[in-house]
């Protein structure tokens, strides 16, 4: 299923969104690494429900917003959003940044929420272990300690086959200096279950948005 992109202007904030599927709408928060595009979960999830997956301000090609200067501000923005496009509830999914986002904007609004699905939320200490530091290391090595078994990714070719364009390094910057401002588990999976196990993770999004 071929999605559409909009650019939708939320007040002075113009940013990018992909538009694909049928049914009750959910919306998808990307996490720190931008928005990567249709991917193959989503495909399977489009089939019953209409998929609204935004680029954050400050990533990709979206306009910036200079007035944001936190998740709970990000948060605000997604509520504003829902008004603009006339969505009074929706599922929500977020991954990563994109979770702790979906959590505030929650806790904020619980009324417009309808399923929310938390995807590896930035915020939450795990059990074992520390918090990964994004920005400690550089791209092209951070994402070995994102993925459990980089292997296993279906989409790993046409996602990470190849070296970044001069464009895609500026955007990596762009989104990483954003993200800087600013349960469910699977096993053997790491931070990024949306692309290294794909077909069971849209299996556990459909299940869980199918009960009342």
């Amino acid at each position: 299923m071929k999605p559409r992109e909009e650019t939708i202007a939320v007040g002075p904030t113009r940013i990018q969104v992909l538009v694909g599927g049928q049914g009750d709408p959910l919306l998808v928060l990307h996490g720190a690494g931008g928005n990567r595009g249709w991917l193959r979960w989503m495909d399977a999830v489009a089939e019953r429900h209409t998929i609204y997956a935004p680029t954050h301000p400050g990533f990709g090609r979206s306009d910036a917003a200079d007035w944001m200067e936190g998740i709970d501000d990000l948060a605000r923005f997604y509520l504003w959003f829902l008004d603009v496009m006339g969505l009074g509830r929706v599922h929500l999914l977020g991954h990563s940044i994109g979770g702790w986002t979906a959590a505030e904007m929650a806790t904020m609004r619980p009324d417009v929420i309808d399923h929310l699905v938390l995807v590896a939320p930035t915020g939450l200490k795990p059990e074992v272990g520390e918090i990964l530091d994004i920005f400690y290391y550089p791209p092209e090595e951070l994402f070995k300690h994102t993925v459990f078994d980089a292997s296993t990714i279906p989409e790993r070719e046409r996602l990470f086959g190849h070296p970044p364009t001069p464009e895609e390094a500026e955007i990596a910057l762009r989104n990483r200096e954003m993200t800087a401002r600013l349960l469910r588990v699977l096993e053997r999976c790491g931070h990024l279950p949306l692309i290294e196990r794909p077909d069971e993770f849209a299996g556990l999004v459909l299940d869980f948005l199918r009960r009342a």
